[in-house]
């Protein structure tokens, strides 16, 4: 299992090369979890035999979407990188932040779309993203939120309302 645990993140990192992913942006999507999530799913995979083959070239008749369970997150990371689209932090702040809290962002995205809109809009136009994005990285959801962030009132709204 060792052994295995080495290898594969240096065949991860290969392939991301071979899918023009760069590393610091595929780090910072879902404020670095879905990255985390695809190295987890990388070191446990069981088809690490065609990925090697498919890296040296000897496995032409597969693609990496053929045996790769991240080979989605591959694609939507080059993606961002191609169109040149926001994947930075900043744009993940708001789930982030209610993840934080212990609520789920999709849960709320879809029960509560245009709460959960609201919230976008405003965290795109603060001046604190910085401050913020720097407090949930050491998570500490709750350090300043009351001080610099705009949408407070709204997500302390949504957690009283989830917690009822």
């Amino acid at each position: 299992m060792l052994n295995r645990y080495l290898h594969c993140p240096e065949l991860m990192d290969r392939m991301m090369e071979r899918a023009c992913v760069k590393w610091a942006e595929a780090a910072r999507v879902d404020g670095g979890l879905a990255w985390l999530e695809a190295r987890t799913k990388c070191i446990f995979c069981r088809h690490v035999e065609t990925c090697c083959n498919w890296l040296e070239g000897s496995d032409t008749s597969t693609t990496p979407e053929d045996f790769c369970p991240i080979s989605e997150f591959f694609e939507s990371c080059a993606e961002h990188s191609s169109t040149g689209a926001d994947v930075s932090a900043d744009a993940r702040l708001i789930p982030w932040r209610l993840q934080q809290l212990g609520l789920d962002p999709g849960a709320v995205k879809v029960c509560r779309t245009s709460t959960y809109q609201d919230l976008e809009r405003v965290c795109a136009s603060c001046k604190c993203r910085q401050l913020c994005a720097r407090d949930l990285a050491r998570g500490d959801v709750e350090s300043g939120m009351r001080s610099y962030c705009p949408n407070a009132p709204t997500i302390d709204a949504l957690v009283f309302d989830w917690v009822l």
